[in-house]
């Protein structure tokens, strides 16, 4: 089995403790592409729009998401904290959960395109009433912590550089940089 699988075996919804979490119900890494895949596609973005700036602020966004993005918010105890009250298991779902999304971003930011995350959404409305609200809310607030840790730290990063370019005596080329 797939890790994904491997995974979500191990785990179920506080809200629903007799149903054990599985790729029907819960989004796992086989539902985006591999991060090396997601390389290749930034790759080639890059040579595609060659001497197109319009479309570096979305390859500079695409290049910050990858696997070490996981772990930084799996160190956010916030995000911990909503995993667990939302499943019982280990932390291996709450990461499975963390860098699908991330991975799912990553790719609508290459496509520019949202298209990915209602197919992959798409999968909780084949299940039953009651579990496709208890395995949605949880995915969802789960996959929200995460991708809010990285929110506010692409909002820091970006204060700093306001700052820094905000100075006298910085130069054209960080000006540019920062745009």
């Amino acid at each position: 089995p797939t890790r994904g699988a491997r995974v979500s075996q191990a785990a179920t919804m506080k809200g629903a403790p007799d149903t054990t979490l599985s790729s029907a119900n819960q989004i796992t890494d086989d539902d985006v592409s591999s991060w090396e895949e997601i390389d290749r596609q930034i790759f080639a973005m890059c040579s595609k729009y060659i001497g197109d700036s319009s479309v570096n602020p979305r390859i500079m966004a695409a290049t910050e998401l990858n696997a070490e993005k996981t772990f930084e918010a799996l160190d956010d105890i916030t995000v911990v904290e909503v995993y667990q009250a939302a499943y019982d298991g280990g932390l291996d779902e709450c990461t499975t959960i963390i860098d699908t999304h991330l991975r799912m971003l990553a790719e609508c930011i290459i496509q520019d395109d949202v298209e990915l995350v209602r197919s992959i959404y798409g999968k909780f409305r084949r299940l039953p009433p009651m579990l496709q609200k208890s395995s949605l809310i949880a995915t969802a607030a789960v996959a929200e912590a995460g991708l809010l840790f990285i929110r506010e730290e692409y909002e820091l990063v970006e204060a700093m550089l306001r700052d820094e370019v905000a100075a006298p005596d910085v130069s054209e080329d960080a000006k540019n940089e920062y745009e």
